[in-house]
């Protein structure tokens, strides 16, 4: 649950959404999310299946987002141009507004944890979430010891993306592919040991970056 202006509908997933008319005056909504088959999990760093995804939309803000027009718009990221001198450069502005469920804010230093973490080779899972583009990994997104990472921080609002081809032509298409790219909170997460982090019970209520947190889960209903 949490405080959002966003009407009943659809999510990206594809589910259906209905939020709770019993709320009061407080203007906090209910969404009541549903599938047929459990998620995979509520961290972003494993897969961008439809069924993962509707679950992590609601509650970690992405970096943009898409229309049904194809219209790339600012959502994390509040702007972006590419660099004139390298053009598999791109610098991107974060909103200096946007904070975690717990108030504190987001930077550049948490995008960065985040890639480093989904690149990390000690990382327990199988798939990555959009890490192998960027110089500095291989071909799995696993992070090359003694490389530099393409994923940097140039200040606290600003980052700097540097992709291993030259996106001139295909900027849209990389755009398009950070719309399931989420951010986690390096103030939280930064102390526990790359072994457990997915298992950590920081997960059964994580501090969240979108318009909603969690309020509870049942399984098997």
């Amino acid at each position: 649950s949490g405080d959002t202006n966003e009407p009943s509908g659809t999510d990206d997933g594809g589910n259906t959404t209905e939020p709770d008319d019993n709320t009061g005056d407080t203007g906090e909504k209910v969404v009541t999310l549903g599938n047929v088959a459990a998620w995979e999990a509520l961290h972003p760093l494993s897969s961008n299946r439809d069924n993962h995804v509707a679950f992590l939309y609601p509650i970690y803000e992405s970096w943009v987002t898409l229309t049904n027009e194809g219209e790339i718009i600012p959502r994390l990221f509040e702007s972006w141009e590419q660099d004139p001198e390298d053009p598999r450069i791109l610098v991107c502005h974060l909103n200096q507004d946007a904070t975690w469920s717990d108030g504190e804010p987001i930077t550049a230093d948490d995008i960065v944890f985040t890639m480093e973490l989904a690149s990390d080779p000690d990382l327990p899972t199988e798939t990555r979430a959009g890490t192998a583009s960027y110089v500095g990994t291989d071909d799995t997104g696993v992070r090359i010891e003694g490389e530099e990472f393409g994923v940097t921080a140039l200040d606290e609002y600003t980052v700097q993306l540097h992709y291993k081809d030259t996106v001139a032509p295909t900027v849209l298409n990389e755009l398009y592919c950070l719309r399931y790219t989420y951010t986690l909170p390096e103030h939280i997460l930064g102390d526990i040991p790359i072994e457990s982090v997915l298992t950590d019970p920081f997960w059964e209520d994580p501090v969240t970056s979108g318009a909603f947190t969690i309020d509870g889960i049942i399984s098997g209903e």
